[in-house]
């Protein structure tokens, strides 16, 4: 494999151990307007330099975004592909496939919070888990989809931040709850999980529908 899975309490601690481990003062970071405000405080507080770019109905204004490239380095693209907070927004596949090229072209690693994608109502793109790994930390979290207390996720890690972020996340906590997460890999083994989401999602859609149908 390309990268390494690193257990995490939730999508949150993710961000923050990127933020302790992989960015500093001469960092840039490129983000949506809007975008999660408690990841962008996260960055901003370890003191990077955070670039704004529009957010469309699709997903970001790729035209922004190579603007930008062309001018200004950058390091780290933070984005939610799956109904983005707090726009909701979920991304075209044919912006998901330009990122990934442009993020492989300017040597930048993008940072996928994609804490609600399995809430999705047709389905995960191909390109969801897959897809040019090293220039992708990608992170899921079951908090959204399972249990809200559950804090547990993971990091997808491409090799070269492997030992940076394993230290970062030692120092901290040392390891997520051992006992949670054998507890989740038993529900994940025994199908608990894929049935509990085709449920979850038909309510979520149901709802949809009806919300609309009101706004009509």
């Amino acid at each position: 494999m390309d990268e390494d899975i690193l257990v995490v309490n939730g999508s949150q601690q993710g961000i923050d151990l990127i933020c302790k481990a992989l960015v500093g003062k001469n960092t840039v970071v490129l983000a949506e307007d809007p975008s999660y405000a408690v990841a962008l405080h996260c960055f901003q507080r370890a003191g990077v330099r955070v670039v704004i770019v529009p957010l469309l109905a699709d997903g970001p204004d790729m035209d922004a975004i190579r603007a930008v490239v062309d001018q200004t380095p950058i390091d780290f693209y933070y984005t939610m592909t799956h109904f983005q907070c707090p726009s909701n927004v979920c991304w075209s596949e044919r912006k998901r496939r330009e990122m990934l090229a442009l993020a492989q072209a300017n040597s930048f690693t993008i940072v996928e919070d994609d804490c609600l994608g399995d809430l999705t109502f047709n389905g995960r793109p191909d390109t969801a888990r897959t897809g040019q790994r090293q220039h992708r930390l990608y992170l899921i979290s079951f908090s959204k989809s399972l249990v809200p207390g559950l804090r547990l996720g993971y990091l997808l890690v491409p090799g070269r931040y492997e030992k940076r972020l394993i230290l970062a996340k030692f120092n901290a906590d040392i390891a997520s709850p051992a006992l949670l997460q054998e507890m989740l890999a038993l529900y994940l083994q025994r199908g608990l999980y894929a049935a509990h989401l085709e449920r979850l999602v038909a309510q979520y859609a149901s709802k949809r529908r009806c919300m609309a149908q009101a706004i009509r």
